[in-house]
């Protein structure tokens, strides 16, 4: 059959829900490959769909109405999800919660995650790592020095949740993004065998945006020796970041007397490579190529 689209997919479910086949409706609604196209896509029959499933859902089945809260919050229909999540009621689990929080977040809600997150514990629902996941995203956007992130934190240290990849990661962005870079350092070196990319690269993110310009560029190192790829934009963010500040030999001499003379060539070639420096050359002049051959001398300036 060739590849299916949206309205293919919207026609199989009207024609199963024409004949009363509800479960059929429900099987293709929850469907990997109609999600895999949801996520994807901008423009699709939503309403088509919608029509179908509400009629077929169960008010009993709290993974399909958690599907159909997700699946508002994907094409920004805020407002029905937030129906569903009220029509079913006191037998919400974990789930469907998390699902309300994750819409709260991508509507930039965030004072609300916070409330629904409470009211979760008022409720006495168990949160799960996905759940302090959002919500401590949330909290790296509320201007509060970090004070709400804090304790989340402390409720996941409570839960046993403060290790798992998602919240360990969630925690060290939270802490970077107010400048608390010990904390986030604390949070990071806490599990080392629960470290993604993602969490690798968030540490990064918050040396470079609070200028530990000598700690990214290490930590940059210890990346790659672990055979994490540091993302190119946050590299390119500090070569440009540290070019401008007219630090760059200081910063790379203090590297190479640290690491020895195998380090000081690392940060020549860290330097040189970048893609700013190298396309700009030309219409910068001699101050820049200057600048070039100043980095050079570093392997010099370490062995002195």
């Amino acid at each position: 059959m060739p590849r299916r689209d949206f309205n293919t997919w919207a026609i199989m479910i009207a024609a199963y829900t024409d004949i009363g086949d509800y479960d059929e409706v429900i099987r293709l609604f929850i469907d990997s490959k109609l999600q895999c196209l949801i996520d994807n896509s901008i423009k699709f029959p939503a309403s088509w769909v919608l029509v179908c499933v509400l009629k077929a859902v169960r008010t009993h089945d709290l993974f399909v109405s958690s599907s159909l809260i997700n699946f508002y919050g994907k094409i920004g229909c805020f407002d029905g999800g937030d129906l569903v999540f009220d029509q079913i009621s006191k037998r919400r689990n974990v789930v469907v919660w998390t699902a309300r929080i994750t819409n709260n977040c991508k509507k930039e809600r965030f004072d609300q995650v916070l409330d629904v997150f409470n009211e979760m514990g008022k409720e006495g629902i168990r949160k799960n790592s996905f759940t302090l996941s959002g919500v401590l995203s949330a909290c790296s956007k509320i201007s509060d020095d970090g004070n709400c992130g804090e304790q989340v934190h402390a409720h996941a240290i409570k839960s046993g949740l403060a290790s798992k990849s998602y919240v360990q990661c969630g925690l060290v962005n939270m802490y970077g993004k107010f400048g608390l870079i010990q904390d986030a350092k604390r949070v990071f070196y806490m599990n080392e065998r629960m470290q993604n990319d993602a969490c690798w690269n968030a540490m990064l993110s918050s040396f470079i945006q609070h200028g530990c310009h000598v700690e990214a560029i290490k930590f940059v190192y210890q990346m790659k020796a672990a055979g994490v790829q540091p993302q190119e934009l946050w590299l390119n963010r500090l070569r440009v970041e540290i070019y401008h500040s007219g630090e760059s030999t200081t910063i790379c001499a203090r590297l190479a007397s640290i690491g020895g003379d195998h380090f000081s060539s690392t940060c020549v070639e860290f330097f040189v490579q970048s893609p700013v420096m190298l396309s700009n050359q030309a219409n910068l002049g001699n101050p820049m190529r200057r600048r070039i051959k100043d980095i050079a001398r570093i392997k010099d300036i370490a062995r002195a």
